[in-house]
């Protein structure tokens, strides 16, 4: 294998890393959001928040829409699993 294959393998595998230790900030900061929401009623699918975020991102990139759209759907997806759970508690 090529050095500059490995090298991109391990770019990949800092970005990984990365995306990772974000993703896991964002769950704890759900958690929280969910806690906020059960204490207080407040119901957990929040269409119009997931809408003006996709916005945001597309508006950012708009080359990325579809990447934006099945990323964070897949991210809005399972908040909504987790705080869903947490208010059955």
């Amino acid at each position: 294998m090529s050095n500059k294959l490995v090298d991109f393998r391990n770019q990949i595998d800092d970005i990984d890393n990365q995306i990772l230790n974000l993703l896991v900030n964002r769950f704890e900061i759900v958690k929280k959001v969910g806690e906020y929401k059960k204490q207080n009623n407040v119901i957990v699918s929040h269409p119009n928040r997931e809408n003006d975020i996709l916005s945001r991102l597309k508006s950012q990139d708009p080359n990325s829409e579809e990447l934006i759209e099945l990323v964070w759907g897949d991210m809005f997806k399972y908040s909504c699993n987790l705080q869903n759970k947490m208010n059955k508690i």
